[in-house]
């Protein structure tokens, strides 16, 4: 029982309290409203000075003491045509732009009102249209500057990824070269400073004349053996024969040393002339795959809003 009396009271507390704050507001309005039409009658009566007083009081103050926007708007327009009929033609601007900041669609009826008063109405919304048409012309060029600087912002990144992307996927090999190799026969020089054609060349060239020269040295010297034991008559014809063989393998065999000592030397001179001690070479390095999904799944984000350009880069 004792509760469900506290509830009543509060119910009654509230409902009380409502029906206040709805008197005290009907009661506001209805002030507002007196003394919005007590200044009309100034202005009616041509009581330009009476009615710039009352309705500075009404909408002079910053904010304005009316809270209903349409006296408002209303008490600005009578105050701005009072001041014009008073010379006070900077003030009456004032007042149609503050009504045209409010409401930028306002106008004013031409036949409660005298021409002067609507042609400076007009000519205040046309500056007033002009302001706003240079504001949004500001506005666009600002986001269209921020668009320009993310989409650059947005290329240089891309650009900045594929050098990492790039350098992440090759490795420079750095290798050092011995002078004692290039002075080896065989195209060893020429493999050590890279170039594995002219190597081949030297090689298999070296190869041919020392084959050459090792097997006709082998011939002519068993032939030279197989002369001096020949010592039969009946063998005349043999040793010639062996003696005439024996000098072809010879000259053979020294020219073939020749050859085979000009051409290596030919190519310990060409390796020891394009020597160099550290060469630096790239080569591909296969990426993780997380590595390439990263890169693969990278995305950049671009946002133009009211604080200016947003870049944002995932991984």
């Amino acid at each position: 029982m004792p509760l469900r009396l506290h509830a009543l009271r509060a119910a009654f507390a509230l409902a009380l309290c409502g029906a206040t704050l709805w008197v005290v507001a009907g009661h506001a309005a209805a002030d507002e409203l007196d003394d919005f039409e007590r200044a009309r009658a100034l202005y009616v009566a041509q009581d330009y000075p009476g009615a710039a007083r009352a309705f500075e009081h009404l909408v002079g103050t910053d904010p304005p003491r009316l809270q209903n926007p349409v006296l408002r708007l209303e008490s600005r327009k009578y105050l701005a045509a009072s001041y014009l009929f008073l010379g006070r033609k900077s003030a009456a601007r004032a007042q149609f732009s503050a009504i045209l900041d409010e409401d930028p669609t306002y106008t004013i009826d031409a036949v409660s009102f005298p021409q002067a008063v609507i042609q400076l109405f007009d000519e205040v919304r046309e500056a007033h249209h002009a302001k706003i048409e240079e504001a949004t012309r500001k506005k666009r060029e600002a986001e269209a500057s921020a668009q320009a600087a993310a989409e650059k912002a947005r290329a240089q990144e891309l650009a900045r990824l594929g050098r990492l992307e790039q350098l992440a996927s090759t490795v420079t090999v750095e290798e050092r070269h011995s002078r004692w190799i290039a002075a080896l026969p065989f195209g060893a020089g020429q493999f050590q400073n890279g170039d594995a054609r002219l190597g081949r060349t030297f090689a298999i060239t070296e190869s041919i004349l020392a084959a050459t020269s090792v097997v006709t040295w082998a011939l002519h010297t068993s032939l030279r053996n197989e002369g001096a034991e020949a010592h039969q008559p009946t063998s005349r014809i043999r040793r010639v024969a062996a003696r005439r063989a024996e000098r072809a393998y010879r000259i053979t065999n020294q020219v073939s040393f020749g050859a085979f000592a000009l051409v290596a030397a030919v190519g310990v001179l060409e390796a020891q002339l394009r020597f160099e001690p550290v060469t630096r070479r790239t080569r591909e390095r296969p990426l993780p795959a997380d590595l390439r999904g990263a890169a693969n799944a990278r995305t950049l984000a671009v946002g133009v809003g009211p604080t200016g350009a947003s870049v944002i880069v995932r991984f």
